[in-house]
Protein backbone atom coordinates (compact mmCIF):
# COMPACT_ATOMS: atom_id res chain seq x y z
CA UNK A 1 0.00 0.00 0.00
CA UNK A 2 1.36 3.58 -0.49
CA UNK A 3 2.13 5.90 2.41
CA UNK A 4 -0.94 7.73 1.69
CA UNK A 5 -3.45 4.83 2.43
CA UNK A 6 -1.60 3.59 5.62
CA UNK A 7 -2.29 6.90 6.69
CA UNK A 8 -5.95 6.94 5.89
CA UNK A 9 -6.15 3.48 7.36
CA UNK A 10 -4.59 4.02 10.80
CA UNK A 11 -6.51 7.10 10.77
CA UNK A 12 -10.04 5.30 10.73
CA UNK A 13 -8.38 2.54 12.87
CA UNK A 14 -7.62 5.02 15.28
CA UNK A 15 -11.32 6.66 14.97
CA UNK A 16 -13.01 3.01 15.78
CA UNK A 17 -10.85 2.09 18.14
CA UNK A 18 -11.66 5.64 20.22
CA UNK A 19 -15.28 5.07 19.15
CA UNK A 20 -15.14 1.48 21.15
CA UNK A 21 -12.91 2.82 24.41
CA UNK A 22 -14.39 5.91 25.10
CA UNK A 23 -17.24 7.29 22.96
CA UNK A 24 -17.79 10.08 24.56
CA UNK A 25 -16.21 11.19 27.38
CA UNK A 26 -13.08 12.97 26.05
CA UNK A 27 -13.38 14.08 23.01
CA UNK A 28 -9.09 15.13 23.25
CA UNK A 29 -7.99 11.57 23.97
CA UNK A 30 -9.93 10.40 20.99
CA UNK A 31 -8.52 12.79 19.00
CA UNK A 32 -4.80 11.99 20.58
CA UNK A 33 -5.78 8.14 19.12
CA UNK A 34 -6.72 8.80 15.88
CA UNK A 35 -3.63 10.53 15.09
CA UNK A 36 -1.22 8.91 16.98
CA UNK A 37 -2.56 5.62 15.24
CA UNK A 38 -2.41 7.41 12.32
CA UNK A 39 0.93 8.31 12.56
CA UNK A 40 2.26 5.02 13.77
CA UNK A 41 0.52 3.12 10.53
CA UNK A 42 3.63 5.05 8.46
CA UNK A 43 5.94 3.70 11.10
CA UNK A 44 6.83 -0.20 9.38
CA UNK A 45 7.60 1.63 5.94
CA UNK A 46 11.34 3.14 7.96
CA UNK A 47 13.17 0.39 6.28
CA UNK A 48 12.43 2.26 2.87
CA UNK A 49 14.66 4.97 2.63
CA UNK A 50 12.03 6.61 0.02
CA UNK A 51 8.89 6.56 2.24
CA UNK A 52 6.63 8.74 3.46
CA UNK A 53 8.15 8.13 7.29
CA UNK A 54 11.28 8.49 6.27
CA UNK A 55 10.26 11.73 4.37
CA UNK A 56 8.89 12.97 7.40
CA UNK A 57 11.41 12.50 9.86
CA UNK A 58 14.87 13.29 7.34
CA UNK A 59 13.24 15.83 5.03
CA UNK A 60 16.52 17.91 4.43
CA UNK A 61 18.46 14.67 4.27
CA UNK A 62 19.92 12.52 1.05
CA UNK A 63 17.54 9.69 0.95
CA UNK A 64 20.91 7.28 1.30
CA UNK A 65 22.00 8.72 4.22
CA UNK A 66 18.48 8.52 6.03
CA UNK A 67 19.79 5.08 7.27
CA UNK A 68 22.97 5.76 8.59
CA UNK A 69 21.45 9.06 10.53
CA UNK A 70 18.60 6.63 11.82
CA UNK A 71 20.86 3.97 12.69
CA UNK A 72 23.43 6.26 14.73
CA UNK A 73 20.33 7.94 16.98
CA UNK A 74 19.01 4.43 18.02
CA UNK A 75 22.42 3.42 19.18
CA UNK A 76 22.81 7.38 21.09
CA UNK A 77 19.43 6.30 22.63
CA UNK A 78 20.89 2.59 23.61
CA UNK A 79 24.44 4.25 25.28
CA UNK A 80 22.46 7.24 27.08
CA UNK A 81 20.16 4.47 28.11
CA UNK A 82 22.94 2.97 29.84
CA UNK A 83 24.82 5.91 30.71
CA UNK A 84 21.97 7.80 32.10
CA UNK A 85 19.80 4.65 33.44
CA UNK A 86 16.79 6.30 31.24
CA UNK A 87 13.72 4.60 31.39
CA UNK A 88 13.33 1.05 29.37
CA UNK A 89 11.49 1.77 26.61
CA UNK A 90 13.96 4.13 25.52
CA UNK A 91 16.11 1.10 24.78
CA UNK A 92 13.62 -0.94 23.06
CA UNK A 93 12.84 2.40 20.63
CA UNK A 94 16.27 2.43 20.24
CA UNK A 95 16.91 -1.03 19.66
CA UNK A 96 13.91 -0.63 17.16
CA UNK A 97 16.05 1.85 15.40
CA UNK A 98 19.19 -0.21 15.40
CA UNK A 99 17.34 -3.14 13.68
CA UNK A 100 15.27 -1.52 11.16
CA UNK A 101 17.97 1.17 9.99
CA UNK A 102 19.74 -1.58 7.26
CA UNK A 103 16.63 -3.69 7.09
CA UNK A 104 15.52 -4.87 3.73
CA UNK A 105 12.58 -3.54 2.86
CA UNK A 106 9.32 -5.81 4.17
CA UNK A 107 11.83 -7.62 6.64
CA UNK A 108 12.06 -7.30 10.42
CA UNK A 109 9.74 -4.19 10.55
CA UNK A 110 6.72 -5.59 9.02
CA UNK A 111 6.51 -8.67 11.35
CA UNK A 112 4.70 -9.87 14.76
CA UNK A 113 8.49 -9.19 16.24
CA UNK A 114 8.50 -5.72 15.47
CA UNK A 115 4.56 -5.27 15.96
CA UNK A 116 5.25 -6.74 19.64
CA UNK A 117 8.06 -4.37 20.48
CA UNK A 118 6.55 -1.02 19.03
CA UNK A 119 3.46 -1.64 21.61
CA UNK A 120 5.52 -2.78 24.55
CA UNK A 121 7.61 0.40 24.14
CA UNK A 122 4.50 2.55 23.68
CA UNK A 123 2.84 0.82 26.89
CA UNK A 124 6.15 1.37 28.83
CA UNK A 125 6.03 5.46 27.53
CA UNK A 126 2.37 5.73 27.81
CA UNK A 127 -0.52 3.50 28.25
CA UNK A 128 -2.49 5.57 27.08
CA UNK A 129 -1.56 5.50 23.47
CA UNK A 130 -0.90 1.99 23.20
CA UNK A 131 -4.67 0.57 21.96
CA UNK A 132 -3.83 3.47 19.31
CA UNK A 133 -0.48 2.42 18.40
CA UNK A 134 -1.49 -1.10 18.49
CA UNK A 135 -4.37 -0.85 15.44
CA UNK A 136 -1.95 1.96 13.63
CA UNK A 137 0.92 -0.86 13.36
CA UNK A 138 -1.31 -3.61 12.90
CA UNK A 139 -3.10 -2.07 10.07
CA UNK A 140 -0.39 -1.35 8.10
CA UNK A 141 0.81 -5.18 8.67
CA UNK A 142 -3.25 -6.40 7.63
CA UNK A 143 -3.13 -3.90 4.10
CA UNK A 144 0.44 -5.45 3.35
CA UNK A 145 -1.01 -8.52 3.68
CA UNK A 146 -3.27 -8.08 1.00
CA UNK A 147 -0.71 -6.68 -1.44
CA UNK A 148 1.12 -8.58 -4.19
CA UNK A 149 4.18 -8.82 -1.46
CA UNK A 150 2.73 -10.21 1.39
CA UNK A 151 4.83 -9.59 4.90
CA UNK A 152 7.15 -11.89 6.59
CA UNK A 153 4.79 -11.97 9.72
CA UNK A 154 7.05 -14.56 11.24
CA UNK A 155 10.40 -12.78 11.00
CA UNK A 156 13.30 -13.98 11.09
CA UNK A 157 11.55 -16.76 8.73
CA UNK A 158 11.55 -15.09 5.59
CA UNK A 159 8.24 -16.90 4.17
CA UNK A 160 5.52 -14.26 3.32
CA UNK A 161 1.67 -14.26 4.42
CA UNK A 162 -1.20 -12.49 3.04
CA UNK A 163 -3.31 -12.78 0.18
CA UNK A 164 -0.95 -14.47 -2.30
CA UNK A 165 -1.29 -17.41 -0.20
CA UNK A 166 -4.72 -17.58 -1.69
CA UNK A 167 -4.33 -16.68 -5.03
CA UNK A 168 -5.03 -13.18 -4.40
CA UNK A 169 -3.23 -10.11 -3.91
CA UNK A 170 -3.87 -6.11 -4.74
CA UNK A 171 -0.57 -4.28 -6.46
CA UNK A 172 0.55 -1.61 -4.43
CA UNK A 173 -0.70 2.25 -6.46
CA UNK A 174 -3.56 0.49 -8.09
CA UNK A 175 -7.14 1.38 -8.03
CA UNK A 176 -8.19 -0.69 -4.99
CA UNK A 177 -5.11 0.69 -3.12
CA UNK A 178 -6.57 4.04 -3.68
CA UNK A 179 -9.64 3.46 -3.15
CA UNK A 180 -8.78 1.45 0.25
CA UNK A 181 -7.49 5.10 1.28
CA UNK A 182 -10.46 6.69 0.26
CA UNK A 183 -12.60 5.23 1.94
CA UNK A 184 -10.42 4.82 5.33
CA UNK A 185 -10.49 8.80 5.34
CA UNK A 186 -14.18 8.96 4.69
CA UNK A 187 -14.69 6.51 7.89
CA UNK A 188 -12.52 8.78 9.78
CA UNK A 189 -14.78 11.79 9.21
CA UNK A 190 -17.67 9.95 10.06
CA UNK A 191 -16.56 8.31 12.92
CA UNK A 192 -14.92 11.42 14.15
CA UNK A 193 -18.33 13.41 13.29
CA UNK A 194 -20.02 10.53 15.63
CA UNK A 195 -17.74 10.86 18.30
CA UNK A 196 -18.41 14.73 18.22
CA UNK A 197 -22.37 14.41 18.12
CA UNK A 198 -22.68 12.05 21.11
CA UNK A 199 -20.21 14.30 23.13
CA UNK A 200 -22.86 17.47 22.45
CA UNK A 201 -25.69 15.26 22.79
CA UNK A 202 -24.36 14.44 26.44
CA UNK A 203 -23.36 17.68 27.25
CA UNK A 204 -26.91 19.32 26.02
CA UNK A 205 -28.84 16.27 27.96
CA UNK A 206 -26.56 17.36 31.15
CA UNK A 207 -27.82 20.38 31.24
CA UNK A 208 -31.20 19.69 31.36
CA UNK A 209 -30.01 17.40 34.23
CA UNK A 210 -30.59 13.65 32.35
CA UNK A 211 -27.32 12.92 33.93
CA UNK A 212 -25.45 13.58 37.10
Amino acid sequence: MTGKTHLSLGLVSGAATAAVIDPAQNLNEATVTILVSGTVALLPDIDDNDSTVNKILFPLLPAGLRSLVLAALGGLVVILYILRDWPLWTLLAGIYALCVAFANHRSISHSLLAFGIVVWTAYLASPMIAPAVAVGYGSHLLADAITTGGVPLFWPWSKRFGLRNLGLSIPTGGWLDQWAGKVGLMGTCVIFTYLVYRRVMEEGLAAFGFFG
